[in-house]
């Protein structure tokens, strides 16, 4: 673990040496050696010039919008080739200083693990490998015990929801994670990316809506102050909300729940803001509601 925190330190020094949304200059055309740049080599160049120009842009963009913003500007720069390839390490290190695990879980899923980049990744040699390394130590860096007792909770969550429904032994299982709730809390705080990584991030606060009012109440401004140190994608509270409030008998912001009607229907449940609820979802990532889904 000590090994795996220095590598990250080390690495993320270096990329502090330069100054944050770097200028690099831009990869020239290679079309007579791949023949990707001869499909999307003019596509790349202007997509590169709009996440940079979004960046510097004084426009306010969510926190997450804005990780993505870095992760496509190093992934359209990976696949168009700087002439140096060294080049690649300063746009590496602009997107993984800004949110390293939200950079590092695109990073390890896309570009290392996939066929996708096949055909460039023979160009970086030691740049990749040492690329490699500083997202694996990221990785390395997540707490292993605390996401195993993440994975169990869930799957007691779901244990009997789906499939052979009882819901007296669920909620026998629920009381359990209500217990192990408070106890990781109590321990880690939120359990947030930082600790488990963006693909754990949100299993607290999903196994949380299976609770009763009181409990929910409890750690809603935690979760919500884990979100405000952008430690937590904002789209994971938009149930917690709208459960609380229509436990309250208030009206929803985000449109997340629905009731059953007197035939027995799941019809959506009554919105503060209907016109603007679709605003509300987008400012979090979420799909547009359509009109049947008013109905």
């Amino acid at each position: 673990m000590k090994r795996a925190l220095i590598l990250i330190y080390l690495y993320a020094s270096l990329g502090n040496i330069v100054n944050n949304q770097t200028n690099i200059p831009l990869p020239t055309y290679k079309g007579e050696k791949f023949e990707e740049h001869q499909k999307y080599y003019e596509e790349w160049v202007e997509s590169i010039n709009n996440y940079n120009r979004n960046l510097n842009s004084d426009k306010v963009i969510s926190h997450n919008d804005k990780a993505t913003l870095y992760y496509n500007r190093f992934n359209t720069y990976y696949k168009a080739l700087p002439d140096d390839s060294t080049d690649i390490l300063y746009i590496f290190f602009d997107a993984f200083n800004y949110d390293k695990d939200y950079f590092c879980e695109r990073y390890l899923s896309i570009i290392k693990n996939t066929d996708i980049h096949n055909w460039v990744k023979p160009s970086y040699g030691k740049v990749s490998f040492n690329m490699n390394r500083v997202c694996e130590s990221v990785f390395q860096s997540y707490n292993k015990q605390l996401i195993k007792r993440l994975e169990l909770m869930k799957e007691r969550d779901q244990r009997y929801r789906i499939g052979d429904v009882d819901m007296k032994k669920q909620t026998l299982l629920d009381s359990l994670n209500m217990i192990e709730i408070d106890s990781i809390i109590s321990s880690y705080g939120y359990p947030n990316r930082n600790i488990v990584g963006i693909e754990y991030e949100h299993y607290l606060v999903y196994t949380l809506l299976h609770s009763n009012l009181e409990y929910m109440e409890k750690y809603y401004p935690l979760i919500e102050k884990t979100i405000d140190q952008n430690l937590l994608a904002p789209r994971h509270i938009a149930n917690l909300y709208d459960r609380i409030e229509m436990l309250n008998d208030r009206s929803q912001k985000y449109g997340t729940q629905s009731t059953l009607d007197k035939d027995g229907k799941w019809v959506l449940y009554k919105l503060v803001d209907k016109y603007n609820v679709n605003k509300f979802r987008e400012e979090i990532g979420f799909r547009k509601l359509e009109k049947d889904d008013f109905n």
